[in-house]
């Protein structure tokens, strides 16, 4: 029995040192994302604890492989939910660290750093792609990133990385508002995100032309995904290059054409550039993917208003208030419409709802002046005046704004 033990333990520890279950890789996708974001950090790469956690995967996996050479679906599970534990006995789970080179090296000064999903999932894709060879890609959704195994006959496990459980399609669609998913299958499209999710935070802390260059880099490394183009949209729009912000809209869409967020984010810069008509039609498309949204219907009754259409930009008005019914905005415009009728009453009532939702806005007292003007109301309307005045440097009541991640 120990001279079977012996020849067991020495076959087990030749097949670890040979290429037939590992590839020999020196450099994982992983490090390379360590190198990319220790550049965008200033600072050296630190492998240590990267490496010693690839290790313990797989010394894990070599066991579950060992099992049985053939890789099935049931095999995967077990490989996929050895990983989760390693990861979450390494305290991998539920924070979010903005450089996996910190999240990597998980513990310093006798604090513990976590991962979100995009830590996790780098490391899920360097086991499976760089070390094992399997086809795997990062999937990437609206602020939320898992992986995606395939297997035989193009049947794929869906593998929730910070969760360590398998998920459908069905449930995803269930869980998440959006429908779109970018698909990073190479190397260089996986490292992209590391310069997406940088460029999100530069955009978060209103560093644009930072941003701009790290969401220009994703671009280049993952010319499919729609998301980058958005992100960049969202930043040439307030940088004020509107119509590079349409562009960049314009290639999402085409990437993803059921995206509603894509066509509102296009909508309004149209809108800011005076293509209201072009507006209108992207609200409309907005409004057909996703009837329940309240914005779509309030933004385009403000380009309907703009072009003179008041029937339609009251009719949007009411859609958007039968949604939100507190939104002082919708009144507003509503009231703005009426104005512009000549249906001063009507004005008036819905400018006061307005008021009494938003009484620090100068531009709903004004609008309620002029139509108490225009029925003889001087002393109400010179009442309204004097507020408008005094709240002069409020900023203007009807925004629109577009959707970054």
């Amino acid at each position: 029995m120990t001279k079977q033990f012996t020849i067991y333990s020495l076959m087990i520890s030749l097949l670890l040192s040979s290429n037939l279950l590992f590839a020999n890789v020196e450099k994982t996708t992983a490090h390379m994302i360590i190198e990319a974001e220790s550049e965008i950090a200033a600072t050296l790469p630190n492998y240590g604890e990267l490496d010693k956690i690839l290790d313990e995967i797989k010394q894990e996996i070599s066991a579950i492989l060992l099992e049985n050479t053939k890789l099935n679906r049931r095999m995967a599970t077990k490989v996929l939910n050895s990983i989760h534990l390693i990861l979450k006995e390494k305290g991998f789970r539920f924070k979010t660290t903005d450089l996996l080179s910190e999240a990597v090296n998980y513990c310093k000064d006798d604090h513990c750093y976590y991962s979100d999903c995009d830590t996790n999932s780098f490391i899920y894709y360097a086991v499976l792609n760089d070390i094992l060879g399997q086809k795997v890609s990062l999937i990437s959704r609206w602020k939320h990133m898992y992986i995606r195994w395939y297997l035989y006959n193009d049947t794929y496990i869906n593998w929730e990385t910070t969760s360590g459980f398998e998920i459908s399609e069905e449930d995803y669609l269930k869980l998440f508002e959006s429908k779109t998913t970018d698909e990073l299958k190479t190397p260089t499209e996986v490292i992209s995100s590391v310069y997406y999710t940088q460029g999100i935070i530069n955009n978060i802390k209103k560093e644009y032309i930072k941003a701009l260059g790290f969401l220009n880099k994703a671009v280049s490394m993952a010319p499919n995904a729609s998301k980058y183009y958005n992100e960049r949209g969202v930043v040439n729009y307030r940088l004020d290059k509107l119509e590079d912000s349409i562009l960049d809209y314009t290639k999402a869409i085409e990437l993803a054409p059921e995206e509603v967020a894509y066509y509102s984010n296009r909508a309004i810069s149209h809108h800011m550039v005076g293509n209201n008509e072009e507006a209108i039609l992207d609200f409309s498309k907005a409004i057909e993917l996703d009837p329940k949204e309240a914005s779509y219907y309030g933004n385009r009754g403000i380009s309907y208003y703009i072009i003179g259409n008041y029937k339609q930009a009251i009719k949007d008005f009411s859609s958007a208030l039968y949604i939100d019914p507190t939104n002082a905005g919708y009144y507003a415009g509503r009231g703005a419409c009426y104005y512009a009728m000549s249906k001063y009453r009507k004005s008036i009532y819905d400018m006061g709802i307005a008021i009494r939702i938003n009484p620090n806005n100068p531009d709903y007292y004004y609008v309620r002046a002029m139509a108490y003007e225009a029925i003889n109301k001087t002393i109400e309307a010179s009442l309204d005046k004097s507020r408008s005045q005094n709240l002069r440097e409020v900023s203007s009541s009807l925004s629109v704004k577009p959707d970054s991640e």
